[in-house]
Parts: C-alpha cells; sequence; structure tokens
C-alpha cells in the first residue's frame, strides 16, 4: 500500500516508465525464481563437502532428510521411507529442514523429528534427502560437513514432465546415487541429465502399504457423509489436491469437465473436490469457483474453514477421480485405492505398482506441451505433459455411476 501510495504521488510523465520499470522488473524476478540453478552462496558451501566417491548404499544407520512438518507429497514419502527402514530393523533418524530452510507450513513442527546438527552423534552411514533441485543443494549444505564424510548421500527425486531441468544436473555432482519412485521419473532424469549421470539413478517405489489408509468402514463412512450432509443415497466423485502442487497440472477443470459430461440430467451424483492452501492461492480458488459456477452438484472443500482429514475424505467417496496433466508417483491415487475406492486416473507416466492395483482404471490422453498459469513449467524446452480425454473419463464415469447403482438398488427394484 505505501508502495502504491509514493507512485501515485509521482508526476505524471515519471508514473508511467517506473510502472512499466516495476512491472518489467518483478517479470523477471519471476521468470528467474520458477527452477533456478544452485544459487552462489550454497554453491560456496557444496565446494567445501568431501568429494562423492561413488559409495554404495549400505542401510545400516540411515538418516532420512525432508520437509517432515509440511504435509505435502514429499514430506509423505519421507514418512514412509522412515516407517520403512524402521521395520525392516534399521538405524534410522529423520531430520526435518522445515524450519532452517524457512518453509512455510501451518502445521506445527514434528517433535520426533531431529534438527541438522543430530547428525553428528548419529554416525550415518546413509543420508537420503527427499528435496528436489535445487531445494535439494540448499538442504545439504545445511547439514554438518563432518557427519557426511563416510556417509553415501542419495537424492530421492520426483518430477511430472517428460523431462527433469537441465539445472538439476548441478545436483547430481553432489551425490553418490538418485533414487527414484517411479519408472516414470527414472526415465525423465536420464533424459535430462549430463554426463554420467544415468548410472547413479534407480527406482525405489514409495513404501505406500508400509503404512496403509485404513479400509473404509460403513460406520466411518456414515459418519464422514453426515459431516457434510451427503445422503448415503448418493455416488460421491471426488478428489483432492494443492494448489502448491500447481493447479494446471492436477487439473480439477478436467474433473468438473468430465463430470458435467457424464450427468446432465437428474443422477445422483455429486463431485466433490477438497482443496488445500486455498487461502496462499486466492485467484486460483476464485478461478475454481467461477469453473464451478453454479453447479449444486459441485463442491468444493476448503480445507482451512472447513476442516476434512483425507481419511474423512476418502470415507465419502465412490469414486476417486484424478485427470492429471502429470504425475511424480500419485500418493493419493494408492491412499484411495487402500481405502477401497475405486479410481480413474490419466494413464501416463503412472507407477507401475499403481496402475497394476485392482480397481484402477486408466484414461486414455495426448501429449502437449504445457500452459501453466502458475509459470512453473513454461521454461522446460522439449517437455511435454498429458491432456486427458474428456469423453473416455465420462464414460467411465458412467460406468461406475451404474454400478454402484445397481449395487446399491438392486433389492428396491421390482421385477
Amino acid at each position: 500500500m505505501t508502495s502504491r501510495g509514493f507512485v501515485r504521488r509521482l508526476p505524471g510523465p515519471i508514473r508511467r516508465p517506473v510502472i512499466q520499470g516495476a512491472n518489467w522488473l518483478q517479470r523477471y524476478l519471476e521468470a528467474r525464481a520458477i527452477i533456478p540453478g544452485i544459487d552462489p552462496v550454497t554453491l560456496s558451501q557444496l565446494e567445501r563437502l568431501p568429494g562423492r566417491q561413488g559409495r554404495a548404499y549400505d542401510g545400516s544407520r540411515v538418516a532420512v532428510v525432508g520437509l517432515f512438518s509440511r504435509p505435502c507429497g514429499l514430506q509423505r514419502g519421507a514418512d514412509l521411507m522412515v516407517q520403512d527402514l524402521r521395520a525392516q530393523g534399521r538405524a534410522v533418524l529423520a531430520v526435518d529442514l522445515t524450519q532452517a530452510l524457512n518453509v512455510t507450513t501451518s502445521s506445527p513442527l514434528d517433535p520426533g523429528c531431529a534438527a541438522p546438527d543430530d547428525l553428528l552423534a548419529f554416525h550415518p552411514t546413509d543420508v537420503v534427502i527427499h528435496l528436489n533441485p535445487p531445494m535439494f543443494a540448499r538442504g545439504l549444505a545445511l547439514l554438518p560437513h563432518a557427519a557426511l564424510s563416510q556417509a553415501a548421500i542419495i537424492g530421492y527425486w520426483a518430477w511430472e514432465l517428460s523431462e527433469v531441468p537441465s539445472a538439476w544436473s548441478q545436483s547430481a555432482h553432489y551425490v553418490d546415487a538418485i533414487w527414484a519412485p517411479s519408472p516414470f521419473v527414472s526415465d525423465a532424469l536420464m533424459a535430462g541429465m549430463a554426463d554420467d549421470t544415468g548410472r547413479k539413478i534407480r527406482v525405489v517405489p514409495h513404501a505406500v502399504d508400509r503404512d496403509p489408509m485404513p479400509r473404509t468402514t460403513p460406520k466411518a463412512r456414515l459418519a464422514a457423509r453426515r459431516l457434510l450432509g451427503l445422503p448415503q443415497e448418493r455416488f460421491v466423485a471426488g478428489l483432492s489436491f494443492s494448489f502448491d502442487s500447481n493447479y494446471a497440472r492436477k487439473n480439477p477443470c478436467a474433473a468438473i469437465d468430465s463430470f458435467r459430461l457424464a450427468f446432465r440430467g437428474d443422477e445422483a451424483a455429486t463431485l466433490l473436490i477438497r482443496c488445500n492452501d486455498a487461502a496462499t492461492f486466492p485467484r486460483l480458488f476464485e478461478h475454481l469457483k467461477s469453473y464451478a459456477g453454479s453447479d449444486a452438484r459441485i463442491r468444493i472443500l476448503d480445507t482451512s474453514l472447513q476442516p476434512v482429514s483425507i481419511r474423512q475424505f476418502y470415507a465419502q467417496l465412490d469414486l476417486y477421480l484424478s485427470l492429471h496433466r502429470g504425475e511424480g508417483y500419485g500418493l493419493n491415487l494408492a491412499e484411495a485405492t487402500q481405502a477401497g475406492v475405486p479410481v480413474i486416473a490419466t494413464g501416463w507416466g503412472l507407477a507401475p505398482d499403481i496402475a497394476e492395483r485392482p480397481h484402477v482404471r486408466t484414461v486414455g490422453y495426448r501429449l502437449v506441451v504445457p500452459l501453466d498459469p502458475q509459470r512453473f513449467y513454461d521454461s522446460f524446452p522439449g517437455a511435454l505433459w498429458a491432456e486427458p480425454d474428456m469423453m473416455e473419463a465420462a464414460d467411465l464415469l458412467c460406468v461406475s455411476y451404474n454400478s454402484w447403482n445397481r449395487a446399491n438398488f438392486a433389492d428396491a427394484r421390482v421385477d
């Protein structure tokens, strides 16, 4: 407000070039901030690290490093790895970098996690960092160098397009290995990396069945439906996403379009869209609400105003609908199937362990150049993502609805 007032007080001939210059600077900084390389300060810190010797993963004493206090896919993946390694009898230290990296979060710091300096007393044989570049480099630079001298450093990286940014090659110089959650991500890493990075890459799927989403019971379903005032005798399809994970990539508008194509009459059907972090992205949230319009069959949940846990959300559903344009793995899809909810999803890039699960049906697609209002994916020449087939999705929705209808109301029909 103060800066606007200052500009308004400038003489007219000066005001216009000042505004134009400010707008140009903002666009320039935004473009530079999309996927930058390693910043000079971090780079100078990393240069003091011991040189990488291609150490093999040992698995005796593993430090898992990540954003444990920020609910997101990276956090969930790191948490699953901690649980899986501990179940194998490994010594594991979970190191939370949320505060050290100044990452904003609405959750309190995880009390069960260690701070970076705690690595010194742990003496890790391996350090697995669940952060994508360039944040990976910043996180690595924050760890005590003495604790890394005898450890294998592993980057656990996920990506959603056909190629990773070329700047990721910088971070690859500071790892002994790169783990990817799926063959799709592994292939993207190999396509975007230079030199001999390919030999470092290994597919390590998320241990999604180590801590499965509980299967929804009839009692939990009844309670969940009552929470939102949804009748039991209604077919509910839904999806959950965060704007910070990229609005265009998650593609909730495609779910709305396919739902409207499938249900044009008085079918007992509802589309439920659960949104995280809407307050942080008000413009995008307004777009989503306006896209849904006045259609009473489409309900949008802002979890900051109406807290609905992910378990409560899955308990509402008869179908999980994810017409995304790209997924590095798709944890929500795995969780939905674990909760007993059938899934319809875009077929491009799905991890095999998800695509092969019972009750997962995939939708065809065509590959296109990304168009992203958040400008996160705009600067990657050659990268593509998927545009799902709306008509096929609508047909599958109708099939699911008809199956639900037969299963729930067969006894009520009179021949």
